[in-house]
């Protein structure tokens, strides 16, 4: 096989790839989410003293798996409040992933019945960014309403998070 011959077929191979790819990201896009806004601990984010205790308690020991909770509250212009979390029934967890029955709508506190506004989870590696697994994980929550993802990475880092077909704007 001569030298034009190699350079043509890798040609053909990359171009192949290269369509491949542009397929499966044309598909795929309705169901992407863009960050729409992101706060870091006190950052807009109002955690009432109950709450916070019922966070630190789960959070602040030495875990092997992710554990997520739901969090009940609101969300307006002027940021998060979060009013109550509740324990998140876990399918399987370990210590990159977590599986978990969905969030109910509402969670009852001892203030009220408030909608749930979203998920908390730690990360083991304490790495403060999405993974993939939780875009994908959380594009289904979005459809639900519920548009707060949380991490605990060493501190808590929320995001809001919106579709980029606009079914939910930016808040």
């Amino acid at each position: 096989m001569g030298k034009l011959q190699i350079i043509i077929s890798i040609t053909l191979i990359v171009i192949v790839i290269a369509m491949t790819s542009l397929a499966l990201n044309l598909i795929l896009m309705k169901n992407q989410i863009q960050i729409s806004k992101i706060f870091i601990d006190g950052e807009n984010v109002v955690i009432t003293k109950d709450t916070a205790a019922a966070l630190d308690e789960i959070y602040s020991k030495n875990l092997n798996t992710e554990v997520p909770v739901c969090l009940a509250g609101e969300i307006n212009s002027e940021g998060i409040s979060i009013v109550g979390i509740e324990r998140a029934e876990i399918v399987t967890a370990t210590a990159r992933n977590v599986t978990y029955v969905a969030c109910p709508v509402y969670i009852s506190t001892t203030t009220g019945v408030f909608k749930t506004i979203g998920s908390l989870h730690n990360h083991i590696n304490e790495v403060c960014s999405l993974s993939d697994q939780d875009i994908e994980t959380y594009a289904h929550d979005i459809e639900r309403g519920q548009v707060v993802i949380g991490l605990y990475c060493g501190k808590y880092v929320f995001f809001i998070l919106a579709e980029l077909e606009g079914k939910i704007g930016e808040i």
